[in-house]
């Protein structure tokens, strides 16, 4: 018996390379004035982060400054987490510190 020939799908059609040229020649670096106005812009409080949240998010921003806000959101994010855990771990050993202190001077609490 003759097994039949197995056949590997052809690959995907590859991009035509004078669209890629013509993608490549559109993107225009932001300019330093660009992020200036940028920075000046998330430094304000509430605007900031307003901003920060749209031009992350959004499809129209900037691929530069869109990947810049969401790296500054996961570095935001791992910071609260960090500052979280210090303050939850510095709380229980006070806490464990302040109830051994009554214990030592011969308060119960209650």
């Amino acid at each position: 018996m003759n097994s039949p020939e197995i056949v590997p799908p052809p690959p995907p059609p590859a991009a035509p390379p004078v669209v890629i040229m013509q993608q490549a020649a559109a993107y225009q670096p932001l300019t330093i004035g660009d992020w200036v106005v940028t920075r000046i812009i998330l430094a304000l409080p509430l605007v900031g982060l307003i901003m920060l949240l749209i031009w992350a998010l959004s499809s129209d921003t900037h691929p530069s400054k869109k990947t810049y806000c969401q790296s500054t959101l996961v570095i935001a994010g791992c910071v609260i987490a960090l500052v979280l855990v210090v303050g939850l771990l510095c709380g229980g050993f006070a806490a464990v510190a302040a109830y051994f202190s009554q214990q030592q001077q011969g308060h119960h609490p209650q």
